[in-house]
């Protein structure tokens, strides 16, 4: 049977997630699943996407994922002064200004939830 390692919540912290995948490996995990909120409060939410891309990791979408796009589809003018004080908004919005059309792309093709063997990937609740 093969090993599988999920990441959840990752909220754009490369170094750890970089750890957390290094640990994997030497456990010899053969897939990588992603749980959502790849993005959101870090400082390297874009390495954290091109990561995941690059390496073909499988996921779901989390709601900081949801908001990001929400954000980058929204005309900066638009978005309310209340938004840019709040660290979870803030970040967000930081994300959204700096993903590229082929990451707006990889976030937005994400589903809710994905079957599995056995099993229901999702964020939160079904």
């Amino acid at each position: 049977m093969s090993k599988t390692a999920i990441l959840a919540d990752i909220h754009a912290n490369l170094p750890a997630m970089q750890a957390v995948l290094a640990e994997a490996a030497s456990l010899g995990c053969e897939r990588v699943l992603l749980g959502g909120d790849l993005v959101g409060y870090g400082e390297h939410p874009v390495e954290c996407i091109r990561l995941a891309m690059q390496s073909g990791f499988a996921g779901v979408t989390g709601n900081h994922e949801k908001l990001a796009l929400e954000i980058h589809a929204t005309n900066a003018a638009d978005i309310p002064t209340h938004w840019r004080i709040d660290a979870m908004m803030a970040s967000l919005i930081r994300t959204a200004a700096a993903l590229s059309p082929d990451e707006v792309r990889w976030l937005a093709e994400l589903p809710y939830f994905k079957k599995l063997a056995g099993a229901i990937l999702v964020h939160a609740s079904l």
